[in-house]
């Protein structure tokens, strides 16, 4: 069951993390935990989300997030927690303004067809 959860993040996963790897997540399926670790966000695909022309997006990285996940019978009403250890967010003003097109807009599109 790990593994099979564990293969469909990467998809999710291959999008907006750099460094992806199997070996970054730690996952117990039936404790309901999991835990991802240092993680190089996806600059590109980062500065689309956050959609401010006015800043560029240098690097972002990620120590530490931790997932919670309710009972499998619950996964509908109940919520997913998530905890960040700690975020770096390395921002700067660019000499002109900022338009990308990412592999962010293909997946948001193919999500929305499902």
């Amino acid at each position: 069951m790990d593994r099979i959860i564990s293969n469909a993040l990467s998809r999710y996963m291959n999008v907006f993390v750099k460094n992806w790897s199997k070996n970054a997540l730690s996952l117990s399926v039936l404790k309901g935990e999991g835990k991802l670790s240092n993680l190089e966000l996806n600059e590109i695909v980062l500065q689309e989300i956050f959609d401010m022309p006015m800043l560029k997006v240098i690097s972002a990285k990620l120590n530490e997030l931790k997932v919670k996940l309710p009972a499998l019978t619950r996964l509908k009403s109940d919520p997913v927690q998530l905890v960040i250890d700690h975020f770096e967010l390395v921002l700067e003003e660019p000499i002109e303004s900022i338009h990308i097109d990412t592999i962010f807009r293909d997946f948001m599109a193919g999500m929305n067809k499902n």
